[in-house]
């Protein structure tokens, strides 16, 4: 069963650590001293504040008199700075974070192993159109506050990873339990997809072109990556959507096909799978899974042979999105 307690003490050591974060302008050793919005910021050293007991600013006194004779107005670094103006955004997240938990408790089983889920109605709601449809209806599940989910792409490892989303707008992958994240991302990809988590969706396909990019070179998960990527084409061509098999996309009107006159949309999971199967086509070829993946999928083959033809290993932009080849 998923442990919120877990979740919540992990979150709140991010938001102590947050708030505790001096400035980078902070050349002292004490929290938030040189941050530029305090009162009392010193205006000539601009690293640090003056202090509330002398009133003199003890980053300037290492350079003078006063300094050297040791004579210093008050026997410790104090200071006035406080966090109610210094990290009021931080403070904002933290409370409204901290709001989540005021709501009602929904249980969501997940699954043929049936996993339990215990996650807060406002947090769920705030990331998930689906669900926040669905707790402003009045069915059984509502009242009851127990949802069953069991269809093919209700994945329980990949739900487990939209309920950290719900709290922490990101979520952690366990490279030790996880050995093939490649596949997780895939599993998070489609079940986003399901429960309208559109910020969700964008992150997993970021972390899998990531994952992919990093593996270029050879890495330990790229083995696994590729024992298991039949099973990922699987996940994704069977759940995702596309229409322009086979194209690669334009984003731009006047980047369009001549002809059609029309951007090309593409799913960007399909792509990032064909762009990452073509460079090891050599050792793939030799997995008959993997042959056979291309049978029951052949927009998974149509999609790879733009990526066969380039001859060139995989490449990301600058905003970490997958670079098409030129044709």
């Amino acid at each position: 069963m998923f442990n919120l307690n877990s979740i919540l003490k992990f979150t709140k050591l991010i938001v102590v650590l947050t708030l505790h974060n001096p400035s980078p302008n902070c050349k002292a050793d004490i929290m938030v001293r040189g941050y530029k919005g305090c009162p009392k910021f010193c205006p000539s050293c601009k690293a640090d504040c003056h202090c509330d007991i002398c009133n003199d600013c003890h980053t300037c006194m290492h350079v003078s008199e006063k300094c050297r004779y040791n004579t210093y107005s008050c026997p410790r670094l104090a200071h006035s700075c406080n966090l109610n103006g210094v990290y009021t955004e931080a403070k904002k997240e933290a409370f409204e974070f901290a709001r989540l938990f005021d709501s009602d408790t929904l249980t969501v089983i997940v699954g043929d192993e049936q996993r339990k889920f215990n996650i807060h109605l406002d947090a769920v709601c705030s990331v998930s159109q689906y669900f926040k449809k669905l707790i402003s209806s009045n069915m059984k599940e509502v009242q009851e506050k127990v949802l069953t989910l069991n269809d093919e792409v209700d994945d329980a490892n990949a739900f487990d990873m939209f309920v950290q989303y719900c709290y922490l707008k990101s979520y952690i992958v366990d490279e030790e339990l996880y050995l093939d994240s490649l596949y997780l991302h895939a599993r998070v990809y489609v079940l986003a997809e399901r429960l309208g988590c559109i910020d969700l969706k964008s992150l997993a396909l970021k972390r899998a072109t990531e994952l992919c990019y990093e593996s270029c070179d050879g890495n330990l998960q790229t083995g696994e990556m590729l024992r298991n990527l039949a099973q990922t084409i699987l996940a994704v061509y069977t759940h995702t959507y596309d229409s322009n098999t086979g194209k690669l996309p334009f984003n731009k009107k006047e980047e369009a096909d001549e002809e059609s006159k029309e951007t090309v949309r593409r799913d960007g999971f399909r792509l990032l799978l064909a762009s990452f199967a073509a460079p090891h086509l050599s050792h793939l070829r030799k997995d008959k899974i993997f042959l056979n993946v291309n049978n029951l999928c052949p927009n998974f083959a149509a999609d790879l042979l733009l990526f066969v033809t380039s001859g060139a290993k995989m490449e990301v932009n600058n905003d970490g999105s997958l670079k098409y080849p030129s044709l």
